[in-house]
């Protein structure tokens, strides 16, 4: 699945994703993890999530509270 958003690229196929920022590219890109219940487990890339990125995923349906806690 590709979603894009004003600033951030995000794809996820499966279980592992990834995200990047349209203009800083791979200094703003991380990448996602998910179960099977479409639950973020866990990220790495930045300290804290951008919001945007959160917003897309709860969009399409995913459970992004481990972001959020």
């Amino acid at each position: 699945m590709n979603i894009n958003t004003e600033h951030f690229e995000i794809e996820i196929t499966g279980e592992h994703g990834y995200f990047e920022h349209h203009t800083r590219g791979d200094s703003y890109a991380g990448g996602l993890w998910f179960n099977d219940d479409n639950q973020l487990i866990d990220y790495d890339g930045v300290y804290e999530l951008p919001g945007e990125v959160i917003q897309a995923l709860k969009a399409k349906g995913y459970d992004v509270s481990y972001a959020i806690d």
